[in-house]
């Protein structure tokens, strides 16, 4: 770990102890309480019924059908057209690879989450300098809301895209941020604003 340059082992070091600490909470818990009764689909995998519940149900019926209206009885009506594309496109893909789409996403998350941290230390380098950024590092890896970082939801991926478009909005590299922010967008509703904010810093430049 001491061979790696500063802008990769803090975040690494943040990320190993972050992760394994929620991951760790959420193999226990299931060890001990078992498969929660509902939001479970079927193919999540026992160990991670903790991280893959609930509305990672709705993105695994998007990655294998589609989007679809359900309009049931009279009053109600059921559609998973709320959840947005790029979560369910990579489940989808990871299914065409034969790989276990609920597996692949909790694993995107937490890569997504490393490169989050990564660029977040790159960010407050730029803006604050080395000490403030090795702190900001660890506050958001223990930061209990980044606990939703290791499901398999969106925010890994959007808090990656957004914090790297905005590493690259600094360097004015534009097409890159302009990538990062579309996939921001792609992936669940505050990425448009990730994109508004590049389009209108990259029209100020």
């Amino acid at each position: 770990m001491n061979a790696l340059p500063p802008a990769l082992r803090q975040p690494l070091l943040a990320w190993l102890v972050s992760r394994g600490l929620v991951i760790g909470v959420a193999v226990v818990a299931w060890a001990i309480l078992g498969v929660p009764e509902r939001g479970v689909a079927p193919e999540v995998p026992e160990p991670l019924s903790f991280l893959a519940a609930w509305d990672t149900t709705w993105y695994l019926d998007i990655a294998s059908h589609g989007y679809e209206r359900d309009v049931g009885q009279v009053g109600d009506s059921f559609s998973n057209l709320a959840f947005f594309p790029l979560l369910p496109g990579l489940m989808a893909a990871a299914s065409a690879l034969g790989i276990n789409p609920a597996v692949a996403a909790v694993v995107v998350s937490n890569l997504a989450f490393l490169v989050a941290l990564i660029a977040l230390r790159q960010v407050t380098v730029l803006v604050r300098g080395e000490g403030p950024a090795d702190v900001a590092t660890w506050c958001l890896a223990l930061a209990p809301p980044a606990v939703v970082a290791s499901m398999a939801y969106t925010e890994g991926l959007v808090l990656a895209a957004a914090i790297g478009a905005a590493w690259a909005s600094l360097r004015g590299r534009w097409l890159t941020a302009g990538v990062l922010a579309a996939a921001a967008a792609l992936a669940r509703p505050p990425g448009f604003a990730v994109a508004v904010l590049v389009g209108a810093l990259a029209l100020s430049d």
